[in-house]
């Protein structure tokens, strides 16, 4: 009896290894990683660069940012890395929507807004604040970076 149904079984495994399909990729991914952004919306590393793409494959924002943060009151910063510090490229929505930031700000470690306003540096690393716009809300006057109300979304990747 243990023969029989060790010959069903067996005969039953090459039976479905025969009925196997295997598939191939027709346009290889460029991508490293995907991971979710927003509704919608993944952001993706190709190399060492980070982008964001729709769910559809067509690339919202170019995988030329070193660094994408997450999403806080709607809004996420894309980073490039120059010298020791990260200059601010864009602001990206929650629908995709890019606005460019024309200023030549660079990022404190705090890329998150709170209360509509994210802080901000400029080349003589005085602190201030843009708005949602990606234009300055308040000049970059400040010697220290002022108390900031905290976020559960502060980490850059």
């Amino acid at each position: 009896m243990t023969k029989l149904i060790t010959n069903i079984l067996f005969f039953l495994g090459i039976s479905a290894a025969a009925n196997a399909q295997s598939a191939q990729w027709v346009v290889a991914p460029t991508q490293q990683s995907l991971s979710r952004f927003a509704t919608e919306l993944y952001k993706v590393k190709v190399g060492d660069k980070v982008g964001i793409m729709s769910a559809e494959g067509a690339m919202i924002v170019d995988a030329v940012a070193d660094s994408i943060s997450n999403i806080s009151e709607g809004y996420a910063v894309a980073l490039k890395k120059e010298k020791k510090r990260m200059r601010m490229l864009a602001l990206i929505d929650e629908t995709g929507k890019v606005t460019e930031i024309k200023d030549e700000l660079y990022a404190d470690a705090n890329t998150y807004f709170a209360g509509g306003k994210m802080l901000v540096k400029n080349k003589k690393n005085k602190f201030g604040f843009i708005n949602a716009e990606g234009k300055i809300a308040e000049p970059c006057q400040m010697s220290k970076s002022p108390e900031l109300p905290a976020s559960s979304e502060v980490s850059l990747s």
